[in-house]
């Protein structure tokens, strides 16, 4: 159940870039941000630690920041081989730069099947079930 809730937080988050970058009419980043010590978020790491949404025009933005999943839970890149650190890119016109997945991952040991996260060139995400369980942890 809860690899549901953190496939939904990021997923409304990547649409949340998409809708920023269009009502901008400019690029929009959603990337991975560990949390700030004493100053503004910088996208780096990996989204487990958290994301943010910044926007691309001049010095980087950030518009909207996420806290990352609970311990024991990761978020890996598609083919499971390691943790996704890919920023997602938006254009003004709400595409984005490249297809990619992101598979929400339960804590090892869980009976909960990951759920997949994927964004289209076109900028559309959505939900997929069925992945399996992460195995790359």
């Amino acid at each position: 159940v809860r690899v549901n809730v953190q496939s939904v937080r990021l997923l409304s988050a990547i649409n949340l870039a998409r809708t920023e970058a269009v009502l901008r009419s400019a690029p929009v980043t959603l990337c991975p941000a560990r949390p700030a010590m004493g100053g503004a978020a910088t996208c780096a790491g990996h989204y487990a630690d958290g994301w943010i949404i910044q926007s691309r025009t001049g010095a980087p933005e950030t518009l909207h920041a996420f806290a990352g999943v609970p311990r024991g839970f990761s978020v890996r890149n598609s083919a499971d081989t390691r943790d996704a650190h890919r920023a997602i890119n938006f254009l003004p016109n709400g595409t984005s730069r490249s297809n990619q997945t992101l598979r929400l991952c339960p804590p090892r040991g869980s009976a909960v099947a990951s759920l997949a996260v994927i964004v289209n060139i076109v900028g559309r995400a959505r939900l997929e079930e069925g992945g399996g369980p992460c195995l790359g942890l």
